[in-house]
C-alpha cells in the first residue's frame, strides 16, 4: 500500500475568483518549499455565513455558534488538527482529529470547506495529501483573487500588531525586557501566518533581535512540517 505523504498548509487569503461566477475561496499555501497553492471553494449558499464568521474573527470577537458549526462542542473533545483527504469516490473531505479522555484518537469527517474554516478560526494546523496539492497546482487556476480586505481580513494584521508580541515590537521593547511570562508561549502558539506578519513588522520597525527570534520559530515550523 502506497504511503500517503501529508503536507502542512496555511490560509494566506480569502477572496473572489475573477471568473464569471466570482467564486469565493480560501487560498491555502504549503508552509515548506515548494510552497504549492490550493483554493478551497465556498458553496454559494454558505457564503453569507462564511463572511459573517470571518468578520467576527477579524474583529477578534467570539464566533457565534449559530453561524459556524462548533465541532468540538458536538463531539465533546478539543479538535487538535484538520487533514484533507481524498475519498474513494474522488471527493475531498476534511478529517477532524481530537484526543479522547484516555488519549485515544477520535476522528470524524466533514466537508472540506467546513474543516478548513474551523481550523482557520481556531488556529489549528491543516494538513493535506501531497497528491492533492500536486493536482491542484497543475489543474486549478488559483491566481486572480480580489483583495481580501473586502472580508475584513486586513484587520488580522491589526490583530497581530495589537497582540502582546506586536506591541513589544512596535514600542521597541527588547526580547529580554519582556516581563510577561506568557510571551514565549504566545510565540509558539502563533500560526505561521501570524509569524509572517510579526516578522515583517519587526523588520519594518528595525527590531532585528525580534526578527531573528521570529524567523527561528518560522524555520522550526518548516522543518516540523517537512518531517510530517
Amino acid at each position: 500500500m502506497k504511503e500517503v505523504k501529508m503536507c502542512q498548509v496555511t490560509v494566506i487569503g480569502v477572496g473572489h475568483s475573477n471568473n464569471k461566477e466570482r467564486t469565493m475561496a480560501m487560498v491555502l499555501r504549503e508552509i515548506a518549499e515548494p510552497h504549492r497553492h490550493m483554493p478551497v471553494f465556498i458553496p454559494r449558499h454558505r457564503e453569507a455565513t462564511f463572511i459573517s464568521a470571518i468578520k467576527w474573527y477579524a474583529r477578534n470577537e467570539a464566533v457565534d455558534h449559530d453561524v459556524v458549526d462548533d465541532f468540538a462542542m458536538a463531539v465533546g473533545y478539543r479538535i487538535r488538527s484538520v487533514s484533507i483527504h481524498t475519498e474513494r469516490s474522488g471527493a475531498l473531505t476534511a478529517q477532524m482529529m481530537a484526543l479522547g479522555e484516555m488519549g485515544e484518537r477520535v476522528t470524524f469527517t466533514v466537508t472540506m470547506h467546513q474543516g478548513v474554516l474551523h481550523a482557520y478560526l481556531r488556529n489549528l494546523p491543516i494538513y493535506i495529501e501531497e497528491d492533492v496539492l500536486n493536482t491542484a497546482e497543475k489543474q486549478v487556476k488559483y491566481k486572480g483573487y480580489d483583495e481580501v480586505s473586502e472580508l475584513g481580513l486586513d484587520v488580522q494584521k491589526e490583530r497581530v500588531s495589537n497582540s502582546l508580541l506586536g506591541r513589544c515590537i512596535t514600542q521597541g521593547v527588547m526580547p529580554l525586557e519582556v516581563t510577561d511570562p506568557t510571551a514565549e508561549e504566545r510565540l509558539h502558539e502563533s500560526t505561521y501566518e501570524e509569524l509572517e506578519i510579526l516578522h515583517k513588522l519587526s523588520i519594518d520597525k528595525e527590531q532585528y533581535e525580534w526578527a531573528k527570534i521570529i524567523w527561528a520559530e518560522q524555520e522550526a515550523r518548516i522543518k516540523t512540517s517537512g518531517n510530517e
